[in-house]
């Protein structure tokens, strides 16, 4: 079927983060938002369909996740990432961030160090510190609109007695998909370094169509073991508040240790229609993926044209996945505060702040140009007039 992303409806007054959480977050509700990393589109019919199909069953009860289930997440990974995985490999998880706590939980101690490429996903500070861990960080390279991993400084910092990475794979918020080279030297240096990597791959599905995602975990031969894969149909759907995920721990006793965690919180039971949504996802939501993904990719042409003509003061920086643009706006000499202030309160615009990534991201904000056209579109005019206005003063 044919799926319309220009029309879909509003999310004010259900009760969500990007739309009914404004205020709270910004200090004004009267802002156009394209901050949260979720879709404002309606996801696939298949999944809808189940959904609805189990909700009027009417008994919502303890559940356990069938073998279609995993058999569903096998099979996906062959087919979108031509790598076989073992069904005994998946852990699930009430989501990919708390899975990365608990990994931490399990495999370090409070002191020990963990490594991580900034700017990042802030989460992973949070769950570093919060769970009394050292914070170490490697600054990803600026070089020509394009993003590249520093292996000098990251080389440096692994021989700091480091325990962990954890690698952000497509990037988010720089928009990297990480290439067959890059992998490679990264694992090299961990392998070197005997570090764990936990592997965030959330992005993973959306990848535009010249490029191409490899797992980590899918080039590390022996070392395999030692790379814990995170993902979720969270991101490639629009499922996200259905709360489900699942880890790839192909080491038996690592997988034992996470489970442990698991256990010692009383998270094995997962969400019905999480798991619901996970099996018609994987099993029927290709066609559905394959039209997002050519929306997503003329939204991002449509940005990058308009930021060249009519902002030409603005950056979009060069991006190969994910539906989250990184703008620099540096080019206009304001403070990172001043900055936040202009898009709040001038333009009445929410965005996320750069910053929020780590020092490396001072002068960039974060943009979701995942929906209707004409809503980015009339974000995008008024980002102009305002910053017209203040470059004519």
């Amino acid at each position: 079927m044919k799926y319309d992303f220009d029309n879909s409806p509003g999310r004010g007054g259900t009760n969500c983060y990007k739309w009914d959480f404004l205020f709270q977050k910004f200090g004004d509700e009267d802002l156009l938002p394209l901050w949260v990393a979720d879709m404002d589109l309606v996801t696939a019919r298949p999944i809808v369909t189940a959904l609805c199909q189990r909700a009027q069953h009417g008994i919502y009860g303890y559940s356990f996740r069938p073998d279609s289930y995993y058999q569903a997440i096998k099979g996906w990974y062959e087919r979108r990432h031509a790598w076989e995985i073992s069904t005994d490999w998946i852990v699930d998880s009430p989501g990919v961030v708390p899975a990365i706590n608990f990994a931490l939980q399990a495999y370090t101690s409070p002191g020990d160090r963990i490594l991580v490429q900034t700017p990042v996903y802030d989460p992973f500070f949070e769950a570093v510190v919060s769970n009394n861990r050292i914070l170490l960080k490697s600054s990803l390279i600026l070089e020509n609109n394009h993003y590249r991993i520093d292996f000098d400084d990251m080389k440096q910092k692994l021989s700091q007695d480091v325990k962990v990475l954890i690698f952000c794979s497509p990037h988010n918020p720089v928009g990297r998909v990480w290439r067959k080279s890059e992998l490679l030297h990264l694992l090299a240096l961990c392998v070197e370094h005997q570090v764990l990597v936990l592997s965030d791959e959330i992005h993973s599905d959306i990848i535009f169509p010249e490029f191409r995602h490899i797992p980590l975990a899918s080039l590390a031969g022996s070392y395999q073991k030692n790379i814990i894969t995170f993902n979720a149909p969270s991101k490639t759907f629009n499922v996200a508040g259905l709360m489900n995920s699942y880890v790839l721990i192909p080491d038996s006793d690592l997988r034992e240790g996470f489970r442990n965690i698991l256990v010692q919180n009383h998270l094995l039971e997962g969400n019905i229609f999480g798991m619901i949504a996970l099996e018609a996802a994987y099993t029927s939501g290709e066609e559905w993926l394959n039209q997002l993904i050519g929306y997503l990719e003329s939204n991002y042409a449509f940005l990058c044209d308009f930021i060249e003509t009519e902002i030409p003061f603005l950056r979009v920086i060069e991006m190969e996945g994910t539906y989250l643009a990184w703008l620099d706006f540096r080019a206009l000499g304001f403070s990172d505060t001043e900055l936040a202030e202009i898009i709040v309160k001038k333009a009445r615009i929410a965005l996320t702040r750069g910053s929020q990534y780590g020092k490396e991201g001072e002068g960039f904000m974060r943009l979701n140009f995942a929906c209707p056209r004409y809503f980015l579109e009339t974000v995008l005019l008024r980002l102009k007039k305002v910053l017209q206005e203040i470059s004519n003063q």
